[in-house]
């Protein structure tokens, strides 16, 4: 039976981007090398993305292919194709081959009808050049590789190939094999998979060459539109940034400039990167269809003369800053979830303003009564918005570092009809109550949806009260020894450290929970656009407290709330707000000092740094915040 595995089990995520990186690397300078001579490259992964290993488990021959289809294509030739590898050797009888269909003999092998070449294996990538180019017809074919696994002694053997869960596209991965596949299967829809391969073209390609699309837009009236436009790859070179101008109809506004991309579109065909523009919005209600051309590439005219796209632009009265959720959900005892406090720190450190994270423990001192707010499968994990699970660090690539800022950029992105504010304040000077307020406001009229709000006391800097509460409070660390991630501040603190981890502080943690579903009088029924709708709530101290009856409070000054607005029928997030830190001084507002503990330090009291403190010793606690300053106390551990 083939099995799909996450690639965790039988290869490295760092050789998996070291291999993505090298094969970029010689992809760029393929392109670099042939721009003159029209030369490009193609992938159903163009973006280089996170690969998995699959195969059938058994000692076997294996054909693979994809599709050539795409009209754009049409008239060029194939001269090679390249395909990377979960193993470094075992394999034999390499052939790369373009045919017209997928065929087999009688004896069920396989046969091509058009070109077939003996391939070569180099640096874990197997490679093939066709003597005599075919040139792709305009209803396509197919071009593949075969080989044979000699034995499947390890994982990696067992799971040959490389597939990217970018796409699905139907035309994206093949297979036929000797023991396992006896007859040609489509396997992408089905895995949700393609096979990394790339094709080498040779057609009237150039560099500087992009196209464009452009999603439907909201802007406030008289103001500024975000406007996201998609940038795709239509030529042989990388694509550093892109320059364009719009045209809004019937109101004739104008405009133009240029956008950088944090990293460069991959000389590959397809690959792509989207980026952000404002244009400016006319105060009339009319509706708006707004016309994009790129224009530039490299800062070059654009190779690729039909860029351009349109989309509707709708004016409104104000555009709310959407503020996807992010629930988190971890345990002291659980050894991979340090990564979900690193992913939640840094993502903190990257939109301090924008990003909003709930830290739900289980299993231990900081767990809450209450139900879940989603059945995650298991720890560490995370929702967007209480619809997508995903990993609180790797995201939905399963593999890539931090990809959990690409899932929260995708949601971010997206229009939201409403916004919801947060605040935070003692009732009265005993600071014994809280009060919990909203204030939300829509975009548009509504009398068809039922709303509501719900609320999440959350605590920086909890830690171990006592000594004696230390072994409670030990992070079990997975990571000792190892070598840091690429990506995220705080690494050092795991990897440096042994398996469990004293002295840690927590922050996001949930120290109180309102009912699940919300509350519902938070907002009408009937909704009137631009209206502000208020609501409050009390939470006695006394309500702040473990599964045991534990008292949560630390320090009082480390106290925020998050308003979540949900649609009362699905329990979907539709927007969320947060306090700034509590005061005794008033009520607290999005604006106030939210500077964090990014990092932590201990030193003995003769100067020498500690990893792991050992328990009654006194020594020096350094803890460095989000805005670059620090403060130390000396304490006993």
């Amino acid at each position: 039976m083939p099995y799909f595995s996450s690639g965790k089990s039988f290869i490295n995520p760092k050789t998996i981007n070291d291999m993505n990186r090298y094969i970029l690397s010689v992809l760029a300078a393929m392109a670099v090398t042939a721009s003159s001579a029209s030369v490009a490259e193609f992938s159903f992964n163009p973006d280089g993305g996170a690969l998995h290993s699959y195969g059938s488990g058994l000692k076997e021959r294996y054909d693979v292919a994809i599709r050539l289809c795409d009209p754009k294509l049409a008239g060029t030739e194939v001269t090679g194709l390249a395909m990377p590898m979960n193993v470094s050797s075992g394999i034999s009888d390499m052939k790369g081959w373009v045919s017209s269909e997928l065929m087999l003999d009688d004896r069920k092998n396989n046969i091509t009808d058009l070109a077939e070449a003996e391939a070569v294996f180099e640096d874990g990538v197997m490679k093939v050049s066709f003597p005599h180019p075919c040139v792709v017809p305009s209803w396509g074919f197919y071009v593949g590789f075969s080989f044979t696994v000699d034995n499947v002694d390890t994982p990696a053997m067992e799971n040959p190939l490389m597939l990217s869960i970018n796409s699905d596209d139907p035309d994206g991965f093949f297979m036929h094999s000797s023991r396992s596949h006896l007859k040609w299967i489509p396997m992408s829809e089905d895995l949700h998979a393609v096979l990394d391969m790339t094709v080498t073209l040779d057609g009237d390609f150039k560099p500087d060459a992009a196209s464009v699309s452009v999603a439907q837009a909201y802007g406030e009236k008289g103001g500024q539109s975000p406007v996201r436009i998609s940038v795709s790859n239509a030529g042989n070179s990388e694509i550093e940034s892109v320059g364009y101008s719009y045209v809004l109809s019937p109101s004739g506004l104008t405009g133009e400039g240029e956008v950088k991309f944090t990293s460069p579109i991959p000389a590959c065909l397809g690959a792509g990167n989207s980026a952000v523009f404002k244009a400016d919005v006319p105060q009339s209600d009319e509706l708006q269809t707004i016309r994009v051309t790129l224009t530039k590439v490299n800062g070059q005219p654009n190779a690729l003369t039909s860029a351009m796209a349109e989309a509707d632009l709708i004016p409104v009265p104000f555009v709310p800053i959407n503020r996807p959720l992010v629930d988190e959900y971890t345990g002291t005892w659980c050894g991979y979830c340090p990564r979900g406090f690193i992913a939640l720190e840094e993502m903190n450190r990257r939109y301090p303003d924008e990003f909003i994270a709930a830290s739900f423990h289980n299993g231990d001192v900081m767990t809450i009564t209450g139900y879940y707010p989603y059945p995650v499968s298991g720890l560490p994990s995370a929702t967007l918005n209480r619809k997508v699970e995903v990993d609180p660090y790797y995201g939905s690539s399963s593999d890539t570092p931090m990809g959990i800022d690409a899932d929260w950029q995708a949601m971010a992105a997206g229009f939201c009809p409403a916004e919801i504010n947060a605040s935070l304040a003692w009732q009265d000077d005993s600071m014994q109550t809280l009060v919990l307020k909203s204030a939300t406001r829509f975009v548009f009229d509504s009398s068809d949806i039922d709303y509501s709000v719900s609320y999440m006391i959350v605590a920086d800097g909890l830690t171990a009260p006592s000594k004696e509460a230390i072994p409670d409070w030990m992070q079990s660390n997975y990571y000792a020894n190892s070598e840091p991630d690429i990506e995220g501040i705080g690494w050092e603190q795991f990897c440096n450290a042994g398996s469990s981890v004293p002295g840690f502080v927590f922050n996001d943690v949930v120290v109180f929970a309102s009912e699940y579903s919300g509350y519902s009088e938070a907002v009408p029924y009937d909704i009137v656009s631009c209206e502000t709708y208020t609501h409050e709530i009390t939470v006695p101290v006394s309500d702040i407290i473990n599964i045991e009856g534990e008292s949560l409070m630390q320090d009082n000054a480390r106290l925020r709330v998050i308003a979540v607005l949900m649609n009362a029928d699905t329990n979907e997030v539709i927007n969320c707000g947060r306090s700034g830190f509590v005061s005794s001084s008033g009520v607290s507002t999005l604006k106030a000092d939210n500077a964090r503990v990014v990092k932590v330090i201990c030193h003995d009291l003769t100067g020498r740094q500690v990893t792991a403190p050992v328990p009654g010793s006194i020594g020096i606690r350094t803890e460095i915040l989000s805005d670059g300053t620090s403060r130390s106390v000396k304490q006993k551990f």
